[in-house]
């Protein structure tokens, strides 16, 4: 009976570790397959329909969301936000600014003003999360 409850667990374990990679690397795939979609001009959508990524995403992650598949508290140390992890997320609201004022096709200082608020809220909305995390693991 040991053994037989054993098993049962190693294969629990075993299949929501697949599921969580599975769900990472498709999410991390989707989003990059998107951002090159949307950057060069339909580069991707014209041969692979990326519906079909997002799919995978959206049901992996609806199993991840099971409670017979919620991972078992480990503890982890947290590291303490450093001026890399403020200079990133600076860096990704800055890449933001690129991409909105890109994409737009508005007037240019409606486009400038939409392009820098989505950024400030984007860099505002990551600093918030980092600390947020941080003041978890106190």
């Amino acid at each position: 009976m040991f053994i037989l409850n054993k098993k049962k667990n190693l294969v629990k374990s075993l299949a929501r570790d697949i599921n969580q990679q599975i769900f990472e690397v498709m999410l991390v795939s989707f989003l990059l397959f998107y951002l090159l979609d949307q950057i060069l001009a339909n580069i991707i959508s014209d041969y692979f329909n990326l519906n079909i990524i997002l799919i995978i995403v959206i049901i992996s992650g609806i199993v991840m969301s099971f409670p017979v598949f919620a991972s078992e508290k480990k503890e982890v140390k947290r590291k303490k936000t450093g001026l890399t992890d403020y200079l990133f997320i600076m860096g990704l609201g800055i890449v933001s600014f690129g991409v909105i004022y890109y994409k737009l096709d508005l007037d240019f200082w409606l486009r400038l003003a939409i392009s820098i608020i989505s950024a400030v809220i984007i860099i505002l909305l990551s600093i918030l999360l980092l600390n947020e995390n941080n003041e978890e693991n106190l």
